[in-house]
């Protein structure tokens, strides 16, 4: 993961190509099953949202510490 707040449970994770390939997919879908088991919630946002939007990134982030996760964007 690239970022954890602890109070919040919550991991991000900045989703760039490596993780479009089928072999990163599964792991990531059997580590994000793990972290939730662990009671950490996880979200995901493109790196391409970031670059593009960072505020909107850091939003979705506080948003998803405060409240529960937020709605990431796709791609």
């Amino acid at each position: 993961m690239d970022f954890y707040a602890s109070t919040p449970r919550l991991a991000v994770e900045v989703d760039g190509a490596v993780h479009q390939t089928d072999d990163t997919k599964l792991h990531d879908e059997r580590r994000d099953r793990w972290l939730a088991a662990q009671g950490v919630r996880v979200l995901r946002l493109p790196i391409r949202f970031v670059l593009d939007d960072l505020e909107g990134a850091l939003r979705l982030i506080t948003e998803g510490a405060r409240t529960g996760l937020a709605d990431a964007p796709s791609g």
